[in-house]
């Protein structure tokens, strides 16, 4: 083995010099290469030193060192490989290691496998190994963690004992867990300050972490299970677990709140202590702080989610664009157990319980209505207070604003309804033009269509089952009749003021308009008359034609062409 030793105060010319690498690289593999100061040759072969001190205790093989103090007190380790100032100079008998950069692996002695790359990375390892750190002074506490990975100024920086952490990017998991008891973290940070953790860092314990963007779970002291991906999602989080927050600023200002689930950005914006929320959708929850059990899907929805810190399980579900978004004053907005499913469906809602909306634009002014439910576009769409309704169809109780107790189903059921409570429309477009009576029933299409249309409403006490039943003339405001009963297809159809009338079968009292007190029982029976009463006609075409008044008629065709007062035809 042979050393090359050149005096500093000797000036070689360029020619000679470059001869000399020459007959060194001709050298056989055994031979080791030295440029440096020492006054001893380097021991050990296949190895390589440039600088003063570098390798000068050396005794093994198929090291390489480069600059002052390089891998200086390594004795027995081989395949190192040090370049910078004191790079590795106290390693004595660890192998495989490799560092770049002034006081690299400084202190390490008696761990194998390590990779340091910039100035003063992983400076106080000593037994850790197979770790690899890149830029300044990543790594720079770390003395018995292994399997760590550090790329970026500052990254896990006051690391000591644990093992298993992942960290790129600038001040990446800064101050990592300081304590010297380790464990495996299995953390991941990706980005600017993410995972950073409390300035002191002995308290940053926790574990099963994964944050990627910058300050993605920035704060994060104890919290555990928790994923970030977006930049500052999670960002405020310090004991919070089992959060996932997909977004920019998704979960932004939780703190303590745990096993929410946040996608999109600025969802669960403000939440802080709140847990078990799912929001998925931009600016979805945006609002909510401290309730828990919320679900809400879709742009916007749930924006104005209840504020208050002090939550509680709301039991909400909102599906759609602003479904369930609340009034602007979020404190307010502290309904409970509703479900809206579709487009703005109970967007205004803030007060309001209980109520379930699926459809366009569904119950989308209720404000206070409770214990609602509405199925198709524009059900109850201006429903504000009233409570206890039922609308299944398209524009069903459309126009109801605070009628209470109404049951509509089928296409723009129960339409005008405004005031009008305890109504049951089961048809298309039954008890269309109802607005402010009440215990009125109508099945059958278009049943009841003109109903009485005034705003100041009344017990009707109608009943009319069948198409066109009871339907009224066209100028709803004049079908003021009450307390009838009409099955059948057009029975009653014309009726207007007529009261108390008791009709059964095909066209029976058709044509009666004004007529009260009249029993109509079989095909057209009493169908022709307009505007008798007091009349009892039973059978087919039982007083067709009548006009009078206190008519009896059993039979078929009995009395069909009476138009007198008081007979009976029987037969």
């Amino acid at each position: 083995m042979k050393s090359f030793n050149f005096p500093r105060s000797q000036n070689w010319h360029p020619a000679f010099l470059s001869f000399f690498v020459l007959l060194i690289i001709l050298k056989v593999n055994a031979q080791n290469t030295s440029y440096n100061a020492n006054t001893i040759p380097i021991g050990g072969s296949n190895s390589t030193a440039f600088g003063w001190q570098a390798l000068m205790a050396n005794t093994a093989t198929d090291n390489t060192a480069n600059g002052y103090g390089a891998l200086k007190a390594n004795t027995s380790g081989t395949h190192n490989t040090a370049v910078g100032i004191l790079a590795l100079s106290a390693n004595t008998g660890t192998n495989y290691n490799t560092a770049v950069g002034s006081h690299a692996l400084y202190s390490n002695n008696s761990a194998s496998g390590n990779t340091a790359i910039g100035f003063n990375t992983l400076y106080n390892n000593s037994s850790g190994a197979t770790n690899s750190a890149m830029g300044y002074m990543s790594l720079y506490n770390n003395s018995t963690g292994n399997n760590n990975t550090a790329i970026g100024s500052g990254s896990l920086l006051q690391n000591q004992g644990n093992s298993r952490s992942t960290a790129i990017g600038y001040n990446a998991m800064y101050y990592a867990d300081s304590r010297g008891s380790g464990r495996e973290t299995f953390n991941t940070a990706v980005g600017y300050a993410a995972l950073q953790g409390s300035t002191t860092a002995a308290n940053n314990t926790g574990i099963n972490n994964t944050a990627i963007g910058d300050m993605a779970l920035h704060s994060n002291t104890i919290g555990y299970d928790n994923v970030a991906t977006g930049a500052n999602a999670l960002g405020s989080n310090m004991s919070g677990s089992f959060n996932s927050a997909f977004g920019k600023d998704a979960l932004s200002f939780n703190t303590t709140g745990a096993s929410n689930c946040a996608t999109g950005n600025i969802s669960l914006y403000y939440n802080s202590s709140g847990g078990a929320n799912t929001a998925i959708g931009v600016a979805s929850l945006f609002s909510n702080q401290g309730n828990s059990r919320s679900t809400a899907i879709g742009y916007s929805a749930m924006y104005y989610a209840d504020s208050r810190s002090s939550g509680r399980e709301t039991f909400n579900t909102a599906v759609g664009y602003a479904a369930l978004l609340g009034s602007t004053s979020a404190a307010n907005n502290t309904g409970q157990y509703n479900t809206a499913v579709g487009d703005n469906s109970l967007s205004a809602n803030s007060t309001g319980s209980n109520n379930t909306a699926t459809g366009l634009s569904t119950l989308t002014s209720n404000s206070s209505g409770n214990y609602n439910s509405g199925y198709g576009a524009n059900a109850l769409y201006s429903n504000t207070t009233g409570s206890n309704n039922t609308a299944n169809g398209m524009q069903t109780l459309y126009s109801n604003t605070i009628g209470n107790g109404n049951t509509a189903h089928g296409y723009a059921a129960l339409y005008s309804n405004t005031t009008g409570s305890n109504n049951t429309a089961l048809g298309l477009s039954a008890l269309f033009s109802n607005q402010a009576n009440s215990r009125t029933t109508a099945i059958g299409t278009n049943a009841m269509y003109y109903a009485d249309n005034n705003s100041s409403g009344k017990l009707t006490y109608n009943t009319a089952v069948g198409y066109d039943a009871l339907r009224g003339g066209t100028t709803a405001s004049a079908n003021t009749g009450q307390n009838n009963t009409a099955v059948g297809d057009r029975a009653a159809s014309l009726n207007t003021s007529g009261s108390y009338n008791s009709v059964l079968g095909v066209s029976a009292l058709y044509g009666n308009n004004s007529g009260s007190n009249n029993t109509a029982i079989g095909y057209l029976a009493l169908g022709g008359g307009k505007g008798g009463s007091n009349n009892v006609a039973i059978g087919d075409s039982a007083g067709l034609a009548l006009y009078g008044d206190g008519n009896v008629f059993i039979g078929h065709n009995s009395g069909s062409n009476e138009t007198g007062s008081n007979k009976m035809y029987i037969g």
